[in-house]
């Protein structure tokens, strides 16, 4: 074989192992606390026609987005909520439209991710959503800046059965927090983080689990370290993310590009 069909051949080996990789993790999750035959049977089906590059999927969603609220008080400048580019009406899903829509999937469903383009915790109905979920062995995340979380909702979320939190938390000081979220209050992130682990200690729950993203930028590398030991210090798993810019814009690269390689 020559040099360029071995190196061929290896990166379509390196393909075809991290497929069965990311397939194997999915299925030991469909085999977890939310196994039930028809839940199984359904990712199957899905996952070998995706395999299989059918044109037409015989089944249904096993994990959805829902989006509480499409309108947040922050206005992170890369954000097409916070910048105000997205032209679609502003609002919160009701609990009943939210009902509606899962009802007839819950069945087959493992995930619902109650976020996208908002906050959810702005929506009062938040709580009550996650617990149909719950009810129904449907595991739920929720991504929040928790600059809106009040000690009720925080009570709430944790009784309702929430099992992943991740926390838009990009800096220890307020500076360089707000660099990027602005709008935000970096004092109110770290109350709200001490209300929901209290939460939990009072109503015996180990979950949610508490991840805090940090986006890393020019603006606030140099508080990774820090960010990383605070995490760890409230019970919370560290998770470092490079914040994502368009290549082709200079001025996006000049002002949010970190500095430091490492």
């Amino acid at each position: 074989f020559s040099d360029s069909r071995k190196t061929g051949m290896k990166a379509l080996l390196s393909q075809r192992i991290a497929y069965w990789q990311r397939y194997l993790k999915r299925s030991s999750f469909a085999l977890g606390k939310n196994f039930t035959p028809r839940r199984f049977a359904n990712f199957l089906a899905v996952e070998i026609q995706q395999r299989l590059l059918a044109p037409r999927v015989i089944g249904l969603p096993y994990s959805v987005f829902v989006d509480p609220a499409n309108v947040c008080m922050l206005h992170c400048p890369l954000c097409g909520t916070g910048c105000g580019h997205i032209p679609r009406k502003r609002g919160l899903l009701t609990y009943d439209q939210f009902v509606q829509y899962i009802s007839p999937l819950a069945p087959f469903l493992y995930t619902v991710k109650l976020y996208n383009y908002g906050e959810p915790f702005l929506n009062p109905d938040l709580a009550s959503m996650v617990n149909f979920c719950s009810s129904r062995k449907i595991t739920t995340h929720v991504n929040s800046n928790l600059n809106a979380l009040t000690p009720q909702q925080a009570s709430e979320i944790v009784e309702a059965g929430l099992d992943r939190l991740v926390v838009s938390f990009d800096g220890v000081t307020q500076k360089a927090y707000s660099s990027y979220r602005r709008g935000g209050d970096i004092a109110k992130v770290k109350e709200s983080i001490r209300l929901l682990n209290e939460a939990k200690s009072r109503h015996k729950r180990t979950t949610p689990q508490l991840v805090l993203q940090f986006l890393v930028t020019r603006h606030n590398e140099e508080e990774y370290g820090a960010v990383d030991q605070y995490a760890h210090s409230v019970g919370a798993q560290f998770f470092p993310q490079p914040i994502t810019i368009d290549p082709q814009n200079k001025d996006h690269l000049r002002e949010w590009l970190p500095v430091n390689d490492n």
